[in-house]
């Protein structure tokens, strides 16, 4: 097999449901070992989520597709970090480690001794990243979190939908978790970078709702800039026919994505079959 980016990286990982984990499966597919930890009775959560949005979610054999999906790449091992004993195996597999990830609280790591202040001191080298909720800072910074609750509080919910509708709409498919992995990848990936350039180790912090804000970086540097909300999109205000989405007569929906339409607006009227509406006085310009 042909050396990956991160062949010879090995990362420890403590984490449950998506965001943690899903960053560890990203870091696999660049081959990096990933050694994941699991309590000996409960395991991941995902391993018993039997529905996503009503819809089954099991899989053959008991498997479930939201583990399956974020834990590819990984080799496991239960440990009750709670015991001495299991602490005690940790720290053996810290020293042989190059990363440990985590989406547990700090309260909670610190609890059990896997916090960075006591994992550095088994590995001065070792970067230590964690992703939380709302970040490391102010009162809400040991709080439990869901993608659904940042969804909400990062605005995105009401980013999402038509500005006609009168309520905030949800995304599904754990989008911001999904998003949080990626920037929690992102920061471990130059940490790893740092750490071969300056030989040093250090702790790495992600969260959701920056990980949220990032994916909404237009229209949070809008009202920065501006001073103003970026409008919902509308489908019947829309002043871009060439930039809105419609349905059809065999009930499927077209969306047309072209935001120069005065530049392109023959061609899209040959491409309908209608090239008189090319000249047609009405829509001579957007």
């Amino acid at each position: 097999m042909d050396e990956q980016p991160l062949s010879g990286i090995r990362i420890l990982e403590w984490s449950l449901f998506h965001n943690g984990p899903a960053a560890g499966a990203m870091l696999g597919d660049l081959g990096a070992e990933v050694i994941k930890i699991e309590h000996p009775v409960e395991g991941d959560a995902t391993r018993g989520i039997a529905t996503i949005s009503g819809a089954p979610a099991f899989l053959p054999g008991g498997r479930t597709t939201m583990f399956e999906g974020a834990n590819r790449n990984k080799k496991g091992i239960t440990l009750n970090l709670q015991s001495e004993e299991g602490r005690e195996v940790a720290y053996r597999l810290v020293a042989k480690c190059d990363v440990f990830a985590t989406n547990f609280r700090r309260s909670v790591a610190q609890r059990v001794g896997m916090d960075y202040a006591t994992l550095s001191r088994h590995n001065p080298k070792l970067i230590y990243a964690i992703t939380l909720g709302w970040g490391g800072l102010g009162p809400d910074s040991d709080q439990r979190v869901f993608d659904q609750l940042v969804q909400a509080r990062s605005g995105l919910m009401w980013a999402t939908g038509d500005r006609d509708l009168p309520e905030p709409q949800m995304v599904q498919g754990a989008v911001v978790d999904q998003m949080g992995a990626t920037m929690f990848a992102y920061g471990i990936l130059a940490a790893l970078l740092a750490r071969e350039r300056y030989g040093i180790g250090q702790e790495v912090e992600a969260s959701l709702l920056g990980s949220a804000l990032h994916l909404q970086a237009v229209n949070v540097n809008t009202v920065a800039w501006q001073g103003r909300a970026t409008p919902r999109h509308s489908r019947t205000r829309a002043r871009n026919p060439m930039d809105n989405h419609y349905r059809c007569r065999d009930e499927k929906w077209l969306r047309l994505a072209e935001i120069q339409s005065d530049r392109f607006w023959k061609e899209f009227c040959e491409a309908l079959e209608a090239p008189h509406l090319a000249t047609e006085p009405r829509f001579a310009t957007m």
